[in-house]
Order: C-alpha cells, then structure tokens, then sequence
C-alpha cells in the first residue's frame, strides 16, 4: 500500500522531470519539501533520475523564503519561511547521494547560488546560524506558522528537533567534505556540531522522554509532542544514552501510540486543548509520523515493538491508499482502541475536540492521498532490514541483531549493485542478486 500511494501521487506532465511527484493528489503541482522527503530512501530506489532532476531544483531555492517547488513552472514556493524546509532538503539530497552513490551531482553548479552541490548543502546545514538570537546558542525557529502550524500552538521558539537536526546536519556536511578531501572544512563542522550538541541535550526532561522548547522571552515551554522524539533520534541516536533511548521510547509507547494509530501530540501535553488539526494534535496523526516513528522506536532499540505497531497499523489500509492525516473517530475516541478514519470532518474550534457527543474528532479538510504514505515502505526497510546507506559504501546496519519477522527483500538497488537481502533469527544477510 506505501508503494501504491507513491503511485498515487506520480504525475508525467510537469517540467521538472519526465516522472514526478505530487505531495497530495488534489493539489495539482505542488511538491511540499517536508512530505516528499519521508519518502527519500524509495524515491533514491526507484526513481534515482528523476530525483536528481528535482533536487537541482529543491537546491536553487531560497531555503529561508520556500517550502516547496511549484512544478509546473520548476520555481519554489514561497515567501513562507518553513523552519523545516532546510533539513529536510539537505536529508533528501544526502539520501540520493548514499543510496545511488552518485558523488559527481555533489560537483554540479547550482544556478542560484554559483558553488556547486557540495558547497550549497554546506550553506544549508549552516543557515540555523542565522536564527541564533543574540547571546544564545540555540537557534530559534520562530513561531507557530513556522514550524507546526495551528496543529500545535505552542510548539515554537528554540525547539529539540530542529536544534538537533542542525547538529546531525554539520556532522553529515563534515563527513561529505572528508569524502572531497576538504579535511579542515570537516574539521570546523564537527567542532561546531560538538559545541552546539550539549545546549541541545540540555533541553530534555529527565524521566519523561520529552523534550523542552526555549521561547524568545527564555521560558521553557514542555512539548510531549511525537517530531521531537523523531527528529532528535534521527540526528542525534548515537549521542543519547540508555537510560534516554529507554524513556523516549516508553513515552511514545506510553502517551502516543494507541492499539491502531498515534496521537502526534499527548493529551497530557500542555498546549493539546488549543490543538484542532488532526495530523498534529491529540486526536490523530498524519500519516507520516507514524512511519517515521516505526523507524526511530526501532533506531533507539526496540525492533521487535515498532514492527508490531507497523502491522497494527495497517487497518489505516482499509480505505486505500495512505492519506494526510488518519484520525480517531466515534464517541470512544479518547480509547486506546478508538476506530480510525481519514481525517475529512467539519472545522471545529479547538475545545470541541474534548467534547464526547461529537462524532469527528477534530475534522479539518485532509487529502486523500498523500506522498508520504511512501514513508512506510522506507520504515520496513530500515527497522527490518536495516537498511542504512552510507556514503562510504555501508549498505546495512545491526546485521547480527535478531529480526522479530522472518523475511526476505530482492533486488535492491544500492550504488550500481543489486542484492537481495534475507532477515531472520540470525540478522540480516545481503547476497548478491540473481539479477546482477
């Protein structure tokens, strides 16, 4: 179903490339950054040429005033500042570059900046610093509008996710600068990520699992919010001790993940009653999240509970393909067994999400197919499989480590080879393809 929803959404007509993407089928053009890329690591699969021709375009846009490419003209769209945009542009060119090892699209020119690949995602993994308010080391990214919308009102300022994902951004940018020899650039982006990565870890709640926000004014705002465990385990799992992988994951276990479906906010978090979406709040998830957060409960040490959440799931599966937002619905809502639907109910006001008479649970319009249902293909492939390209040539990661699932992956395409991977008991082993 993760692949028929990228089907979905493939379009042939527009000018960026001969095949390409729509991220919601009802907005004809629109290609949003965020979106598209928790579908990179398939994209890089399966569409390597057509991905390349959209990242040249992704890359000659002004990262601070665009959250997406219009792709009938081939231009960004803008002047919206999404504080998400640079992360996750540099996320998606980085995964091309690992799963097709095309290092020569690093050495191309970017138009709009005139340095090449390389030197524009280092630009990239550097524009936190312009966010940085005198006499801070945070970076804050703003409000609301900026980073989750009406989902989560509070959600603003110098959040987690985005602080730890300008630490994994430098680390990422040093280790492509070693790959070209430009061994003192490295050097400097380590020791920048190494003194912003302690401000980052300071924003934790110790026994909870969640993390704090610092707001323009220094308060410390609580967020119990599902894209700070995502994004700070993407960028930072190495960094985080047991004891912090431990209650990350109780926390989604414990507030977030329901018998069938997430909640991307807990009811417990502060600001969930001025919450009235339902892809950001309480009282749903969009669908992305919940792949995302399959790939991160596995990343921090618990495969065997992130696949069994997958496969629980797949009742979203029953009205088609994957949609922008999946819902709890009906009178028993607030259950952890609450019947899930895509999210198409009347626009309420914030309160009237705590109201049982109510058969919607938040409502707000929702597409109906949404390009980040292919996120799900990409958690089977990492928290199963293992799959974790490098640009160094690593294909696989925790090889030895016992699968939950007994399964097998062929043809896999990973910088010009092709391999077939079996998981089990025994890990994860990577055989060549009868098809090499």
């Amino acid at each position: 179903m993760s692949a028929l929803t990228v089907l979905c959404c493939e379009r042939s007509q527009f000018r960026v490339s001969p095949r390409d993407f729509l991220t919601l089928s009802d907005r004809p053009g629109k290609q949003y950054f965020w979106d598209a890329s928790m579908m990179a690591v398939v994209w890089a699969l399966l569409e390597p040429e057509g991905m390349k021709m959209s990242l040249r375009a992704w890359l000659s846009g002004d990262l601070l005033h665009a959250y997406g490419l219009n792709m009938t003209t081939g231009a960004p769209m803008g002047p919206t500042w999404y504080a998400f945009s640079a992360t996750n542009v540099f996320n998606t060119a980085l995964t091309y570059i690992e799963v097709t090892g095309d290092r020569a699209f690093l050495e191309e020119d970017t138009p709009s900046s005139g340095k090449s690949a390389l030197w524009r995602l280092d630009d990239i993994a550097m524009l936190w610093k312009e966010k940085v308010r005198l006499g801070q080391i945070l970076a804050s990214f703003g409000g609301n509008g900026n980073l989750l919308e009406s989902g989560a009102p509070t959600y603003l300022g110098a959040v987690a996710s985005l602080n730890a994902q300008s630490v994994g951004m430098m680390r990422d940018m040093a280790r492509l600068h070693r790959a070209f020899g430009n061994n003192d650039r490295a050097g400097l982006l380590d020791a920048a990520a190494d003194a912003l990565l302690p401000a980052v870890l300071a924003l934790y709640k110790p026994g909870e699992g969640v993390w704090f926000s610092m707001t323009d004014d220094g308060q410390r705002v609580e967020h119990r919010h599902v894209v700070d465990f995502i994004y700070v385990s993407q960028a930072l799992a190495s960094d985080i001790p047991p004891f912090m992988r431990r209650e990350m994951r109780d926390f989604v276990q414990r507030e977030l993940m329901m018998k069938n479906w997430l909640r991307a906010q807990s009811l417990k978090d502060p600001g969930a009653r001025a919450s009235a979406r339902p892809d950001h709040g309480p009282m749903g998830s969009y669908d992305g999240w919940v792949a995302l957060s399959v790939a991160e409960m596995a990343r921090l040490g618990d495969k065997a509970g992130a696949l069994a959440f997958l496969r629980r799931t797949a009742v979203s599966t029953r009205e088609g393909p994957y949609a922008q937002a999946h819902e709890f619905c009906g009178p028993d809502r607030m259950a952890d067994d609450a019947p899930i639907c895509v999210a198409i109910g009347p626009t309420l006001k914030p309160f009237e999400i705590w109201t049982p008479s109510r058969v919607q649970t938040s409502g707000g319009y929702s597409s109906r197919e949404c390009i980040a249902g292919g996120a799900f293909a990409c958690a089977i492939l990492s928290a199963l499989f293992g799959l974790a390209p490098n640009i160094d040539g690593r294909m696989l990661t925790d090889q030895d480590e016992s699968r939950p699932v007994e399964a097998s992956l062929r043809n896999l395409r990973f910088q010009g080879k092709m391999f077939d991977l079996v998981a089990g008991r025994n890990g994860v082993v990577a055989n060549p393809s009868l098809k090499a």
